[in-house]
């Protein structure tokens, strides 16, 4: 058995002090590792452990389901996988968003409680619960729950953005005219100060564009009814962040605002897959370096990715994009067009770079100029 080869190990083990004289290993620490192996292989025959793995199951198959929009079939996986492991943190918060997502708010607000009873210091759940309750307009429980998130982590910027904004518009009720003011002052402030950071850090090719380019707070383009976080627009040279971000944190605001420097150093029109892959990985390597401890979920999420795996990051800005527009090509004209039509020269002639050409055109999307945009990639985020 393992554990009885584990077990004989340690029995015959010794260890070398520094003079060399052989010294018996505690036979305490042996009697502690049965212990515990012991207990470790009850648990693994246990159904406790069965029910464990059963739960992780559902709940896999639950995020599937999630990520197609199949909502009601994610609830109900979920339900299931919490029957089976009753404090798993994790389904609760992605029953949650299922609820969420179907339009179901006041089961939303019920399965956040729940989770904050298993895990009360869950920023990320706190600050969820009180989206959800702002979407209902139920203000003061959304400040409530904005604040505990605030108190736990300061520095988390989707709870203190919130707050701002929900004080606002308290103020906006009682003195509009105040209110106007203060709400230009701080976006004219916060750009400012972001468009600074770019200036200060960004790599040259994306940060000397700034001299020209319009930055602004605006209304933003959907797609797919997701709203873009940022975007570029080629005819007028701007970029424009959408207005619910007015009240975030200039660091915020600064590794979006390189996102959309990558699309504008183009000078063209056109986006594509590769385009928005380099995209994310300047913002992030941004947003690495320079956020000045401040979090943010989406861009803390595309770097998480990145520092597992840069190729992760890549196929998850693909999967997403693709999925919103079907008709956004793997390629733009100084994003991957470039380079393949050389290699291809390189190996094998001109004939080979006809025929590339050729398949380009009949297998993908005929290129159309777009706004390129940065809508973020937690739509589908579960745990």
């Amino acid at each position: 058995m393992t554990i009885q080869r584990l077990l004989n190990f340690y029995d015959t083990c010794t260890i070398s002090s520094m003079n060399s004289n052989q010294l018996p290993l505690n036979p305490s620490f042996k009697a502690s590792l049965n212990d515990q192996v012991n207990e470790i292989d009850t648990f693994w025959k246990s159904q406790d452990y069965v029910n464990q793995k059963k739960a992780e199951a559902l709940k896999q198959a639950g995020n599937v389901q999630l990520k197609n929009g199949k909502y009601k079939s994610a609830i109900q996986l979920y339900k299931r996988s919490i029957e089976l492991k009753p404090n798993y943190a994790d389904a609760y918060f992605n029953l949650a968003k299922a609820y969420k997502n179907n339009g179901d708010l006041a089961l939303s607000i019920v399965t956040y409680k729940d989770l904050l009873k298993i895990s009360p210091n869950d920023v990320e759940a706190l600050s969820n619960l009180g989206n959800t309750y702002k979407e209902t307009n139920v203000l003061i429980e959304a400040r409530k729950y904005f604040q505990k998130a605030l108190d736990i982590d300061p520095k988390y910027d989707a709870a203190s953005r919130s707050i701002k904004e929900i004080d606002h518009s308290d103020l906006k009720r009682n003195d509009p005219v105040a209110a106007a003011e203060i709400l230009d002052t701080q976006s004219n402030e916060t750009l400012q100060k972001a468009v600074e950071l770019v200036k200060l850090y960004a790599p040259p090719d994306i940060s000397e564009n700034f001299a020209y380019l319009n930055v602004q707070f605006g209304k933003t383009n959907s797609m797919s009814g997701h709203a873009n976080i940022a975007q570029y627009e080629n005819d007028t040279k701007s970029i424009t962040v959408t207005d619910k971000y007015r009240w975030a944190a200039p660091e915020v605001i600064a590794a979006y605002l390189v996102h959309e420097g990558v699309h504008a150093k183009d000078k063209d029109p056109y986006t594509s897959i590769q385009e928005e892959q380099d995209a994310y990985r300047e913002s992030v390597k941004f947003w690495l370096a320079h956020n000045n401890g401040v979090k943010d979920q989406e861009m803390d999420y595309a770097a998480s990715l990145y520092l597992i795996d840069p190729a992760k990051l890549d196929a998850k800005v693909k999967e997403v994009y693709s999925t919103r527009d079907g008709s956004i090509p793997k390629y733009s004209p100084n994003h991957g067009l470039s380079a393949c039509a050389l290699e291809n020269q390189n190996n094998s002639g001109l004939t080979k770079i006809k025929n590339y050409i050729g398949n380009l055109l009949s297998k993908q999307p005929k290129l159309s100029p777009q706004v390129s945009s940065d809508q973020g990639l937690l739509c589908d985020y579960c745990r």
